[in-house]
């Protein structure tokens, strides 16, 4: 089975994830730097669906600060690897996806992936703050069923 298209946001979120590796010299892509993605894409429904549940993205930002710390050395441009949870975190968002009828991962998916990948810096942050998956599902199934949001995942589809 190959894995369902990213959305333009989702596919932000992983460019901004990379970024923040590369700002934290490390030489990885870890949940952190997806959960940091996510925050600093911004301009999707996420942080509205956050803060309808009423978390914070300072909570959120603290809590990885907690466990984030910078690399000594500069990491050169490019490319970088997921780690074993990052990679996990993506599959949990497909199977969210796939699971919801919904034809692309959009970054709602992402966050859920996050969430239901427990062990990862990320998914720790979540849970420190108070959001569970179901919640979170449930919360995002009535977001993604919006006319808008069926007309922008089925016209990524057509191109």
């Amino acid at each position: 089975m190959y894995p369902l298209q990213f959305a333009n946001r989702a596919r932000k979120i992983m460019q901004l994830a990379r970024q923040e590796a590369h700002q934290h010299n490390h030489e990885y892509i870890g949940t952190e730097h997806i959960l940091l993605g996510l925050i600093g894409e911004g301009s999707g429904v996420t942080p509205s669906m956050l803060n309808k549940l009423d978390h914070d993205f300072r909570k959120v930002r603290y809590e990885l600060s907690k466990h984030v710390k910078s690399g000594p050395t500069l990491v050169a441009a490019g490319l970088l690897p997921k780690t074993s949870e990052a990679e996990k975190v993506l599959e949990y968002a497909d199977e969210e996806a796939r699971n919801s009828g919904h034809p692309c991962v959009e970054a709602e998916h992402i966050l859920v992936g996050l969430l239901r990948q427990a062990e990862g810096i990320a998914g720790q942050a979540l849970i420190r703050i108070g959001l569970n998956v179901e919640e979170l599902r449930a919360e995002i199934e009535g977001i993604l069923r919006q006319p808008y949001r069926i007309a922008e995942a089925t016209s990524l589809m057509q191109k």
